[in-house]
């Protein structure tokens, strides 16, 4: 159906308003949007209401969750998700042309503590301060899918043969009807119930100011003594909000609109993102990465942004960091694609944000027949623009000098399709909303020259588009 009066968000919120009067307890959903169009990167986006199962991990145990609210633990299963999930994502499907690269599969987030599961050097000794699962990934056999080159909504549902086909297929056809009409049907509008005096809350970071420069410090001393080349060191900011947390979305897609906009609902909690960064994209045995790293502020003045953007691009240091986490990229895609087809399509471009500008690449390659795109997600995870390198180490040190387990935070958030293909942002520039608080953590990426007081305000200008975010829901939506 044409997509000319409908928008990812409002046919969302319809789709879940209804999805929650006829259910209890209310379902999951996801809203995985893109507000930078183009035919390469952000060309779609995707929505899901109600999915048929899911995958959670939390404490180190995996367990299953059925569509009626019903629990059971996998005793036997792999405490890794992504093991968990693999069968199903890895039958025959059949290709349909035209339509998106995901179709349908799995949809959630994996924390920066599944790095634990993946890899055992690296161990998990900070305080669980939000207590949300370290992964949540829930199973959607009926999605919606914006063309955004096309202009069109595709109504997608799958059948999994085994049993009645025809069956099977009336059933799929009558579902997706139903979400046609639904979507027809106008959305419900977010609108003021009453006035209310309100006031801006202040953010409380798990930091204090002088403890965060002596992380700083403490890391200059590590990569002074040779053991990693670069570690990232981040705070969380922790802010009391009004708003409900599609409001906060909504905020933060006008004040940071970017390619990987963020929608994860839990219903206890919430996930609101705006990330700019692509970890993985393995779209038919193609696997993409694309780094970012090097950090200025975006200001009003157009000429001073261009003199920043001259800066950034000549400044020795930033590059030479940002050229160890390309190498890096290379030898995590390397590890999983064919010999000969790792390339670097893009290098060292500046790419303008809300609030900041970065320095950005692109690493490709063509995944190896022995391998699978989840190994693809394992090598690439988590990204080195979050940890440091060499991986392993700068992982260490971080749990050893931030105060608290990361939770979402420097993880990933996104789609893994039936057909396999998968495509993950990383957990930057994103809330967590839970109890009526929203979490907001950023982080810089320590070498020897660093110095600490920027380090610190670098961060705070990595939290400002949703610190904003959260101001102008509190005055547009409460």
């Amino acid at each position: 159906m044409a997509a000319n009066f409908y928008t990812p968000a409002g046919v969302y919120l319809g789709l879940v308003s209804v999805e929650s009067a006829e259910n209890d307890p209310k379902q999951p959903s996801f809203l995985l949007e893109s507000i930078e169009r183009g035919d390469s990167l952000g060309r779609y986006s995707y929505i899901g209401v109600g999915p048929k199962a899911g995958v959670v991990l939390r404490d180190g145990e995996i367990s299953h969750h059925n569509r009626d609210g019903t629990v059971s633990r996998l005793s036997n299963a792999s405490k890794d998700p992504l093991a968990v999930i693999r069968e199903e994502v890895s039958r025959p499907t059949v290709k349909i042309p035209r339509l998106s690269p995901f179709t349908g599969g799995y949809v959630g987030y994996l924390g920066y503590e599944m790095i634990s599961i993946f890899e055992p050097k690296v161990s998990v000794s900070n305080p669980d301060v939000l207590g949300v699962p370290d992964a949540m990934l829930f199973n959607y056999d009926h999605i919606i899918a914006f063309d955004h080159a096309r202009n069109e909504i595709n109504v997608i549902g799958n059948i999994h043969v085994n049993g009645d086909l025809e069956e099977q297929y009336q059933q799929t056809t009558a579902a997706i009807d139903q979400i046609i009409d639904r979507i027809k049907s106008r959305p419900p509008m977010i609108m003021r119930e009453q006035e209310i005096e309100l006031e801006h809350q202040s953010a409380q970071s798990n930091f204090e100011h002088s403890k965060y420069l002596e992380a700083v410090e403490k890391a200059r001393e590590y990569v002074s003594a040779g053991d990693v080349i670069q570690v990232v060191i981040s705070q969380r900011f922790a802010r009391k909000t009004e708003a409900d947390p599609f409001s906060l979305y909504c905020a933060l897609r006008m004040i940071n609109p970017s390619p990987f906009m963020t929608y994860l609902d839990y219903g206890d909690f919430q996930i609101i993102g705006a990330s700019p960064e692509l970890l993985l994209r393995v779209n038919e045995g193609t696997v993409t990465t694309n780094p970012i790293a090097g950090t200025r502020p975006v200001v009003t003045a157009e000429e001073e942004n261009k003199r920043l953007e001259e800066e950034l691009s000549n400044n020795e240091k930033e590059k030479a960091e940002h050229r160890m986490l390309v190498d890096l990229g290379r030898n995590d895609v390397g590890r999983v694609s064919a010999p000969g087809t790792v390339r670097v399509p893009e290098l060292m471009k500046i790419k303008r944000f809300s609030h900041v500008m970065h320095i950005a690449s692109e690493v490709q390659g063509q995944l190896a027949d022995q391998y699978f795109s989840l190994d693809a997600l394992r090598s690439t995870f988590p990204a080195g623009t979050l940890s440091g390198a060499p991986k392993i180490r700068a992982m260490q040190i971080i749990d050893e000098l931030e105060p608290e387990k990361r939770g979402p935070y420097g993880g990933v958030m996104g789609y893994i399709a039936y057909n396999g293909n998968v495509e993950m942002a990383i957990t930057i520039r994103t809330m967590v909303y839970k109890d009526g608080i929203a979490y907001v953590q950023a982080g810089g990426g320590i070498v020897y020259d660093s110095v600490p007081e920027e380090e610190f305000i670098e961060t705070i200008n990595k939290a400002k588009a949703s610190m904003r975010a959260i101001d102008v829901a509190e005055e547009e939506y409460v």
